[in-house]
């Protein structure tokens, strides 16, 4: 399981990519300081924010893939409820499948061809943006 530990893209964030345990469950080790963690496909480098942003953005029904506990947070949080008591968010950014109630078939990421992308961005570089 590959992970961005709080505080290395942003304070308070953790970015995982999935990791199942025997019972189904992912598992998350030193995520005690994360009030928001961001579950994403192997395949998604946790290391780029853009990529998990996109994925979280494009891949969650928010009523059925964000989660909301409450219990200890960071002292430090100065928007906890109270001292060292808050809520936290687990955003579920994963891929569906029908065992999970998806009932139509999850896309393939489209890629541009280099030859797309070129034609996209040199405009952009002649005004120079």
């Amino acid at each position: 399981m590959a992970a961005v530990r709080a505080g290395e893209s942003a304070p308070f964030v953790c970015f995982v990519d999935q990791l199942y345990s025997n019972d189904g469950q992912i598992e998350l080790r030193e995520s005690n300081n994360s009030k928001c963690i961001v579950v994403v496909d192997e395949d998604t480098d946790v290391q780029n924010v853009s990529e998990v942003a996109w994925r979280a953005l494009n891949n969650i029904d928010p009523q059925r893939d964000i989660e909301f506990v409450m219990g200890p947070v960071d002292s430090l949080d100065h928007s906890s409820r109270l001292a060292n008591y808050g809520s936290k968010m687990g955003i579920d950014a994963t891929r569906k499948w029908p065992e999970e109630g998806l009932t139509r078939p999850w896309p393939d990421v489209i890629e541009m061809s280099p030859e797309i992308e070129h034609r996209v961005d040199d405009p952009w570089k002649r005004a120079g943006l």
